[in-house]
């Protein structure tokens, strides 16, 4: 967050050494057995004493303590590491840390949270923290913190949420990538943002901060942590993107799609469900179509996780919706809303329009909102259309439109497979062809029919 833009200006309590000195000490007897730690392994904070595997970097005794329901450490005056910062090894690898945190942050910068550490001045931060700068930050929100070598790179992810004071907050490990997720009650996850970590950096230990009370005189903002779960070399949650088509978009295109998939089982079909406007559809759709840039980029075994439900018919037209996309866990029934999801999504029919050169208007023609319109042709004298009618049930042929009555009928004889209607020079005569009807003639009519 833009707290630690402000790292520079304060006095550390200790150096980089001295710090990693007390990481080594604190862990020496713990970290040969990290690897046979349970998993996931969970730690409910509701003992009388810290579980063993934890230490503290620079404890402050008076500033934390256990309520029997869960852990509450006081957002120190310091940046993070400089006090009360509570971690435990991890193995090398992927893993999957979360927690629930009870904090509600008033003032630049406290910040309390997640934290995935190599030392005081290479750590990624993730967690509720309080921020006013308009350009950079949203209030109290979740943000999501990148330090490398003592500098803040790529963005804090400022996401605002409706809940002031609770969050389930969760990072994901995979290789160099660093996922962040929020929840609300720790079933339904929201991606804040993704951040990857440079060659080199060392994943020593992981844990819990509360810190960045710059202002107050002593610690005091309460940070309650109710769980720590950790999960090595698997438990993530699904991934995928939601990338078909938004906006305003002919009935053709009114589609919900994308991909999803479980990274601890690429080759599993997950289940995806769709929310339009808060509702869900009906039926929920399984994420295993093929399609062929999947299997390009390996996103999941043979490119079938890919979902598709068409929207037509599902969702009013000519009303503006937004769509929304969740893949859920195999293993543990969790939702996770999908990237570049929700859409907003507007279904229409194709319909002709006119457009004046003059006063710069738009005007529809032959608004028909159950069929398909195209095709326009102008009667020479300016007052009347023929265009071809596409209904859904596959039916088509050509209408004419009285542009000052605004009467829409069927051009007779040409209504049952008539194409691409045509006037003659005088108006009289109106020519077209029922090429898609199979037959490959020319046909003359009058233009009243």
């Amino acid at each position: 967050m833009s707290a630690h833009l402000l790292k520079n200006n304060l006095k550390h309590i200790v150096s980089t050494s001295i710090v990693l000195l007390f990481i080594m000490l604190a862990f020496s007897n713990t970290a040969a057995g990290a690897d046979a730690a349970p998993i996931p392994w969970r730690d409910d904070f509701s003992a009388t004493t810290l579980d063993p595997v934890w230490g503290w970097t620079n404890e402050n005794p008076a500033s934390w303590s256990l309520t029997g329901e869960s852990l509450r450490i006081l957002a120190s005056q310091y940046p993070t590491g400089d006090e009360n910062l509570l971690l435990r090894p991890v193995a090398a690898g992927d893993f999957a840390i979360e927690t629930r945190l009870l904090f509600e942050p008033d003032t630049n910068y406290q910040f309390a949270g997640l934290v995935i550490y190599q030392d005081e001045t290479n750590f990624l931060q993730f967690g509720r923290a309080f921020c006013d700068n308009p350009d950079f930050c949203a209030g109290n929100g979740i943000y999501f913190d990148k330090i490398i070598d003592d500098g803040l790179l790529d963005g804090n992810f400022a996401t605002a949420v409706d809940n002031p004071a609770e969050a389930y907050l969760r990072l994901e490990r995979r290789g160099e990538m660093v996922r962040g997720l929020f929840s609300y009650e720790g079933i339904t996850w929201f991606e804040i943002g993704t951040h990857w970590i440079p060659a080199g950096f060392e994943v020593n230990v992981v844990g819990l901060t509360a810190s960045q009370d710059f202002t107050a005189p002593q610690a005091h903002l309460p940070a309650d942590f109710d769980y720590f779960e950790l999960s090595e070399g698997g438990g993530f949650l699904p991934e995928g993107y939601h990338d078909y088509d938004q906006g305003d978009v002919p009935s053709w295109a009114c589609n919900a799609g994308g991909w999803a998939v479980d990274p601890d089982d690429r080759q599993a079909d997950i289940w995806v469900e769709v929310i339009v406007d808060e509702s869900p559809l009906e039926d929920w759709l399984p994420a295993n179509e093929y399609r062929p840039d999947l299997q390009e980029t390996g996103q999941c075994v043979e490119g079938t996780c890919g979902f598709f439900v068409a929207m037509w018919e599902l969702i009013s037209a000519y009303e503006p919706h937004t769509v929304t996309a969740y893949a859920q866990d195999l293993d543990t029934g969790e939702w996770v809303r999908l990237s570049n999801s929700p859409r907003p999504l507007t279904c229409r029919t194709q319909d002709i329009y006119a457009y004046n050169a003059i006063t710069r208007q738009t005007t529809p023609l032959a608004d028909l909102r159950d069929s398909d319109e195209y095709n326009p042709s102008w009667s020479p004298n300016g007052r009347s259309i023929v265009y071809d009618r596409l209904f859904y049930d596959g039916s088509f042929g050509v209408y004419r439109t009285d542009l000052n009555t605004a009467i829409t009928m069927p051009l007779v004889g040409a209504e049952d497979g008539g194409n691409d209607a045509a006037w003659s020079p005088n108006g009289r005569w109106i020519a077209f062809d029922r090429f898609y009807a199979g037959d490959p003639s020319l046909y003359l009519v009058p233009s009243a029919g």
